[in-house]
């Protein structure tokens, strides 16, 4: 991965376009993160915190999200429903965390390819210890 997160350090997800049900799925995925990890993730923005772009796109029914690396931007597919929406985004943001794919054959994550039902875990969580340390 060229660019990732620090998921301890205060991070803006800058939600496009700004429409109140996207913000509120986008608030949900940061919630998610931010309850298991004590992670720092907000939509409101905050003095010195970099900014990554979640951008909300028609895209085929197969095509639920993406994490651009290279230009540290997520996109997710807005003709899911706001759960599936949301659980997508939870798993852009991982891979914005520096996780890659897990088999879902091994084990259920949010970094499952083409998960749209299960949010991150525990286990999930120590992934992210093992690459950042544990927030306190």
């Amino acid at each position: 991965m060229d660019i990732v997160f620090n998921p301890c350090e205060p991070l803006v997800l800058d939600v496009v376009p700004k429409d109140p049900a996207l913000l509120a799925d986008i608030e949900s995925a940061a919630a998610l993160w931010n309850a298991l990890l004590q992670a720092r993730l907000t939509v409101a923005a905050t003095q010195d915190a970099p900014i990554l772009p979640i951008e909300f796109e028609d895209a085929s029914p197969i095509s639920f999200g993406q994490y651009d690396d290279e230009a540290a931007r997520i996109y997710v597919n807005q003709n899911l429903n706001s759960e599936k929406r949301t659980i997508s985004a939870a798993h852009e943001i991982g891979h914005a965390f520096g996780l890659f794919h897990v088999d879902g054959q091994k084990r259920s994550s949010v970094m499952n390819r083409g998960n749209l039902t299960v949010p991150p875990n525990e286990q999930d969580g120590q992934d992210v210890g093992a690459l950042w340390g544990q927030c306190l």
